[in-house]
């Protein structure tokens, strides 16, 4: 009978502390919890790839339009036809990226300025990030 405990009242717990001492359901609101994490992080990483990979196809066919623009007008003298072979060229490395400026300097060296947009799932959906999303890149070739 000396024991403490035994001399007090069992009461109930309060609500509040069932639900901080309550465990039921722990181990499964942490895995979801855990899977949602892992979720936005998947879309954030692809995000990020398609970005990249934007900017990487961009590049190579801004580089493959002002090439095929210089070599066409050298052959040629005609800024048109340069025009329209840097714009096949940038479409046969990438469908997706169009030309949309392009011009001929001193001794035949061609500018071309490329735009790509991203295969985004949130990116090219909100205003303000949507920016991030498109892609120009400028390359100049020369005759070959």
């Amino acid at each position: 009978m000396n024991d403490p405990d035994a001399r007090r009242p069992i009461t109930r717990r309060r609500p509040l502390a069932r639900l901080i001492f309550d465990e039921r359901g722990l181990i499964a609101g942490f895995f979801i919890r855990l899977l949602i994490v892992f979720g936005l992080l998947a879309l954030g990483g692809n995000e990020v790839a398609q970005i990249a990979l934007a900017k990487i196809r961009a590049s190579s066919a801004a580089t493959a339009a002002a090439q095929a623009g210089a070599n066409t007008f050298r052959a040629g003298r005609n800024i048109n036809l340069a025009k329209a072979a840097a714009e096949k060229a940038a479409e046969g490395v990438d469908s997706e990226a169009r030309v949309t400026a392009f011009g001929i300097g001193a001794g035949g060296v061609a500018t071309a300025t490329v735009e790509r947009t991203a295969n985004t799932i949130v990116v090219h959906r909100v205003s303000f990030l949507r920016h991030f999303g498109v892609y120009r890149t400028t390359d100049t070739g020369s005759p070959t």
